[in-house]
C-alpha cells in the first residue's frame, strides 16, 4: 500500500467514526503516519468527489466535514 492509500484510509476510518475532522494537512499525516504530501492529495480527491467540506470554526481552526456535498 503506498502513502496516498494509507492517508486517504485514515481519513476515511476517522470521518466515519468522528464525523468531523480537526487539523492541518502536516498534523493530520503525522498522527497517519504518512507524508504531508500523501496527505494533502487525499484530503484533495476526497474534497474533489465531494466527499469532505474544508471550513474554519470560530476561532480559525481548520476543520473537514464528512458527508455528501454535492448538492
Amino acid at each position: 500500500m503506498d502513502q496516498r492509500d494509507t492517508a486517504r484510509r485514515y481519513l476515511v476510518e476517522r470521518f466515519q467514526r468522528e464525523g468531523v475532522v480537526t487539523g492541518t494537512p502536516e498534523s493530520l499525516a503525522q498522527e497517519a503516519g504518512c507524508t504531508t504530501r500523501a496527505m494533502e492529495e487525499a484530503l484533495a480527491r476526497l474534497i474533489d468527489e465531494h466527499r469532505i467540506r474544508p471550513f474554519q470554526d470560530d476561532e480559525g481552526t481548520l476543520e473537514y466535514q464528512w458527508g455528501d456535498y454535492l448538492s
